[in-house]
């Protein structure tokens, strides 16, 4: 670059001696131009040979050469390193088939060497490819190192933008749709505004749905798989924001109900506190509710039992479990009031005995059980005085027919004693 520069010196020093040099002199001054290897330069610095940068070899930049040039044509300029094989190449009149900036690995490009990159025509960058379809295409694996990398994506003049994973199909992928709340989309059904899963800018994310209405809304069935997983049980699990030490607290989940050890064939709803049903459009109407402590509601939020209805209760058959049921009162021993004290029980308590009275039943309920079995006693007290009295009964009929057999012999031997 030295001598170029000491040549340029000397043509200016000179240039008031001659319009000219000739001969053999290398360096030619004429209207002017300069021409180096020329007697007659088309430009201020018109130079017909090689240009040595520094002392390595095989470093030139150089015109219409063969080896190590910027070869000038009207079809391609090209700069060409042999020793890295770099090779550059930029179509100069737009008609030949290779018109882009070529990076390859070797001087023949494309013919012999292997392309590595491409800036097309078009403004497109292909790297793997000599075909880039968008503004950047790569044909293999892009390597992203170091910390907080990031793909930055922008649309300056639509809605919609992202990622998309198909030349066919530019519509697969992950979209990012600006609007009144923008949200993140991924879509494999060719609808880049409304995909399959849809996150929005206010956390709330849509699977089958662009408009969730909460933190999660699923539009279409949701399955989780329990099949294989013996032993263990999977569902869903409600963390409470005060307390991890167990997950089973809140949860609905696959359970193993028969102990067998098979895959869990149940369904169970845990809820610490409880668990209630509710219905209702627009509020919520609780209508049964499981309490802690294992009691059961239907229409009352605070049962004291294990099942308590507070309403009318329809059913073809109730069975209960009783012991004590009172036979024992046609044994022998069994001490059945007389009707008399019968009679003077129910003056004085206005209820039969071991029947409760009508504030106690207010008070305590009913117990079904307790009281059929009082019902039935009282049924067979009633039974046993019903005996009784068929037995006073029959006792009279007989003493009654005794009675009128014996007033008939009177009346007859009265009657013969008047005849007399």
């Amino acid at each position: 670059m030295k001598k170029v520069f000491l040549i340029l010196i000397s043509v200016c020093l000179t240039s008031t001696l001659s319009a000219q040099w000739l001969g053999t002199n290398p360096v030619y001054f004429t209207s002017g131009n300069v021409g180096i290897g020329t007697t007659s330069p088309n430009g201020l610095l018109d130079v017909r040979g090689n240009i040595k940068l520094g002392d390595v070899k095989d470093s030139y930049l150089g015109v219409n050469t063969i080896n190590n040039y910027i070869p000038y044509t009207n079809t391609y300029h090209s700069i060409l390193n042999s020793g890295n094989s770099l090779y550059f190449n930029i179509d100069a009149n737009g008609n030949d088939t290779n018109r882009a900036f070529i990076f390859a690995s070797d001087r023949n490009g494309e013919s012999n060497g292997t392309e590595l990159m491409r800036i097309s025509e078009s403004g497109n960058v292909g790297i793997g490819t000599n075909d880039p379809r968008e503004k950047l295409d790569v044909r293999g694996n892009i390597y992203m190192g170091g910390l907080n990398r990031r793909i930055y994506l922008g649309n300056y003049s639509g809605t919609t933008f992202g990622l998309a994973f198909s030349s066919t199909y530019p519509d697969y992928g992950i979209f990012y749709t600006e609007g009144a709340i923008d949200h993140v989309s991924i879509s494999p059904n060719g609808n880049s505004t409304n995909g399959v899963l849809n996150v929005r800018g206010d956390g709330k994310v849509g699977i089958g749905t662009n408009a969730p209405d909460n933190t999660l809304h699923i539009e279409g069935d949701l399955l989780l798989d329990v099949f294989g997983n013996s032993g263990h049980e999977r569902g869903i699990y409600f963390r409470e924001g005060f307390s991890t030490a167990n997950k089973y607290n809140v949860s609905i989940l696959a359970y193993d109900h028969n102990g067998g050890g098979s895959s869990p064939d149940g369904l169970s709803i845990n809820g610490v506190d409880g668990v209630s049903f509710s219905t209702g459009s627009n509020t919520r109407n609780e209508r049964m509710r499981v309490a802690q402590n294992g009691n059961v509601g239907i229409g009352t939020t605070s049962p004291t039992e294990k099942l308590e209805v507070n309403g009318t209760i329809r059913s073809k058959k109730v069975k209960v479990d009783a012991n004590g049921w009172p036979d024992y009162v046609f044994a022998s021993s069994y001490g059945l009031r007389t009707l008399g004290e019968l009679e003077s029980y129910i003056k004085e308590n206005k209820h039969l005995p071991e029947v409760p009275s009508a504030k106690e039943v207010e008070t305590n309920g009913l117990d079904l059980g307790d009281m059929d079995a009082t019902l039935l006693r009282k049924v067979e007290e009633l039974t046993l005085y019903l005996i009784q009295e068929s037995k006073e009964k029959d006792d009279l009929k007989k003493e009654n027919k005794e009675l009128k057999e014996t007033l008939q012999d009177v009346l007859e031997r009265l009657e013969k004693l008047e005849k007399k």
